[in-house]
Parts: structure tokens; C-alpha cells; sequence
């Protein structure tokens, strides 16, 4: 049985703000192997780690992020939200984050804007890090992902599946995961929990991919993902899912 890694997404879940140092420092102490970080182009191309397009429902900012230079988004308060304890807590840059997590865990990087240059910036801040071999970069923009494979074949990339529309006969959808994978010469296929089973997994596992869960907070649900014999399991609630894991496996 594989011993999956745990991916945290730093959520507000365990009482610290989300996507804060505060928030990834707690990650890390509770076992998780594997952080996932969302980064946002800001309007003077720096790299905001922040996971929504719109500031104010993780601070006391409004509108568009990329309208806003990375000296504006550090004037933001990003605790005071959740808990008076963390007033004055700011938005961090990946620069930062990585640094809090050198040589304790890996990253999963999604890229939440669109563009070429974003992404030979946030390259060039892995590389300038020395964490190309620490990280995998994902992103809701397909095209990225591919394009980062034919850039930087050093990093690993992810594709996220979501559940099929109904007009996808059942007999094609996991075909199709498995070419998408090809095509993308991606190395994890991330699966919503309506999308995997165990057919599914060992098809990814026999062309040489990994397979991860995501959305796994309960109980049932890291039991299941580890029965299904994933290699990475993604989680708001790694304090739930590291003391099973370690049970377990």
C-alpha cells in the first residue's frame, strides 16, 4: 500500500487566517508533506499569495488584485477578519513562503493568472529559490499547465479533474483523463472524489502518473483515498487526515 503525502491548502479551518505565514506555519507543524498556494500577479508583476481574484473576504481590501501594486496588498490587514490575535498579519509573496517552508515541505503552485510573463516570474523566483525540485504548478488555465511543461521540463504539473457533464458517455471519461494526461505531459492527475476509483488510479499508476484526491476532510474519506491507494491526498483538514494517514500506512 502507498504511503499517500498529505497537500494541505491552508484554509481558515484550523483557527489561523488563511493563506497567511501564520497559516502555513500551522500546516507544517501539523505533518502535512505537501502545501498547496495559490499566487496572484499583482500590478507592478510581483507574485501575491492570495487564493481569490478579489480582495476583502481575507482582508479589509476590495477589488481586483492585479490592480494593486505588492506595496498596496502589504498595507492590507489579513487577520484582524478572523481573530483580533492576528491583526496587522499580512498578504505574504511566494518569495516569502518559501522561505518559511525551505527543506520542511513541497509546494503545489497554482497560478491564478493567465499569463506567459506571470509564470517566467514565478519560474524565475523557484529557480532564483533553488526549488524547482520541490515544487509542481497547477493552475485553472490549462494552457499554462501545458506550456510549463515546454518551458521548464524540471517542474512537475498537475491537471485537475472535476466531475464529467452528463453529455460524456461514462465508457469515455476516463479515456479521456488518462490522453488529457498525455497531451499535457502532465505528472498528477488530481481527482475530485466523484471522478476516482480504484480503475481509475491503477490505469494512472500503470502510464506512469501519480494520482492525487482532493477535497478529503473527513474520516470515511482519508479511508477510502488511501484504499484506492493514491499517492497525494488533499486536504483543508490535515490534522484530521496526518494522525490516519500515519495509522494507517
Amino acid at each position: 500500500m502507498n504511503r499517500p503525502q498529505i497537500v494541505a491548502h491552508a484554509t481558515g479551518e484550523l483557527g489561523v487566517p488563511e493563506n497567511t505565514l501564520p497559516a502555513f506555519e500551522k500546516m507544517i507543524a501539523l505533518g502535512a508533506d505537501v502545501i498547496e498556494i495559490d499566487v496572484n500577479q499583482t500590478a507592478d508583476n510581483e507574485i501575491a499569495v492570495h487564493h481569490d481574484y478579489c480582495l476583502g473576504r481575507t482582508n479589509d481590501g476590495s477589488g481586483f488584485i492585479g490592480d494593486y501594486t505588492l506595496a498596496e496588498l502589504k498595507e492590507l490587514d489579513a487577520g484582524s477578519w478572523y481573530n483580533a490575535q492576528y491583526a496587522g498579519t499580512r498578504i505574504p509573496t511566494l518569495a516569502e513562503v518559501l522561505d518559511l517552508a525551505r527543506s520542511r515541505v513541497r509546494f503545489l503552485i497554482d497560478i491564478k493568472s493567465p499569463s506567459l510573463d506571470f509564470l517566467h516570474r514565478v519560474y524565475a523566483e523557484i529557480s532564483r529559490l533553488g526549488f524547482e525540485d520541490d515544487v509542481a504548478i497547477t493552475s485553472p488555465h490549462v494552457p499554462l499547465v501545458c506550456r510549463t511543461r515546454m518551458l521548464y521540463p524540471r517542474l512537475q504539473t498537475n491537471l485537475c479533474f472535476r466531475p464529467w457533464p452528463d453529455w460524456v458517455p461514462e465508457e469515455a471519461r476516463q479515456q479521456h483523463i488518462i490522453d488529457w494526461m498525455k497531451l499535457a505531459d502532465a505528472q498528477i492527475a488530481c481527482l475530485w472524489p466523484e471522478v476516482a476509483d480504484s480503475m481509475l488510479v491503477d490505469w494512472l499508476h500503470r502510464e506512469g502518473f501519480q494520482a492525487a484526491t482532493i477535497g478529503i476532510n473527513r474520516e470515511e474519506q482519508v479511508r477510502w483515498a488511501i484504499d484506492l491507494d493514491v499517492d497525494l491526498i488533499g486536504t483543508d483538514r490535515p490534522d484530521l487526515t496526518v494522525p490516519i494517514r500515519n495509522m494507517l500506512t
